[in-house]
């Protein structure tokens, strides 16, 4: 491992971005940017399946079906601020991998991150096999909105408890 975070600490994208004057600010704002698309989208198609904020303006509590089981575009504004997010952070890991894999409260982080993308396969897998697709997603909408909020706390926490 050790040598792994060594080949990856001296990379030259990582060494330009330790020495660059905008280079590491620029990403980071890019890695922000990534968060926001998914967090808003994952918001909104969360609260769409808990029926607490309907995909179409006459959608009732009892219609919110298509968010369970229709793929919403939201889900693709998600996914490509995922890819954004993931990029820019390994990006940003890759300046200090020895230190953000030392902070607790990093890999705690990424603990969730695979936690919500695990759910994420859990949600898509119950509402195609299950018998109450709308229990389980509701289900599944609660992990998301709670692992992604946590992603958002976690991440503002790393910037205070570093080395």
């Amino acid at each position: 491992m050790p040598e792994l975070l060594d080949a990856i600490a001296g990379w030259p994208v990582a060494e330009w971005l330790r020495f660059s004057r905008y280079g590491y600010a620029t990403l980071s704002a890019i890695h922000i940017l990534g968060f926001a698309t998914l967090f808003g989208a994952i918001v909104a198609h969360d609260l769409a399946v808990l029926g607490l904020y309907p995909r179409k303006p006459q959608a009732t509590h009892a219609t919110n079906m298509d968010a369970v089981q229709s793929p919403s575009p939201l889900l693709t504004v998600a996914a490509s601020g995922l890819a954004l997010a993931l990029t820019s952070g390994f990006l940003l890991f890759s300046v200090r991998p020895h230190g953000y894999i030392g902070n607790p409260v990093f890999v705690t982080k990424l603990i969730v991150l695979a936690v919500a993308i695990l759910n994420v396969i859990v949600a898509r897998l119950l509402s195609q096999r299950h018998d109450h697709p709308i229990r389980w997603a509701r289900r599944t909408a609660l992990v998301s909105l709670v692992c992604w909020i946590t992603m958002i706390l976690l991440g503002r926490l790393i910037a205070f408890t570093g080395d």
